[in-house]
């Protein structure tokens, strides 16, 4: 953690009572601990927003099989009336 502009030009009394209080209150360590924990939040929020990209590309990924199965089943109509099995029977 670094030390405040204040105390820069603050008289040396105030440094070491500052430093005093950051020992105290164990600042370095409850540091360490909140940053840990923001690095395993930005972990699972990674997994989610993968889980939520992988998800949206699998819904479109349907989407185009299903056009695939749509434009196929039009193209047999169409062959199937040019060959004559499809239509009017004279």
């Amino acid at each position: 953690l670094d030390r405040p502009e204040f105390f820069w030009d603050a008289p040396d009394s105030l440094q070491d009572l500052y430093d005093a209080v950051c020992e105290y209150l164990e600042v370095d360590t409850r540091l360490e601990t909140l940053n840990a924990r923001f690095e395993v939040l930005q972990a699972t929020l990674d997994v989610l927003r993968d889980h939520q990209n992988n998800e949206h590309s699998s819904y479109l990924e349907w989407i185009i099989i299903i056009l695939i199965a749509v434009e196929i089943g039009i193209g047999l109509v169409e062959i199937g009336g040019i060959m004559g099995w499809l239509g009017p029977k004279e």
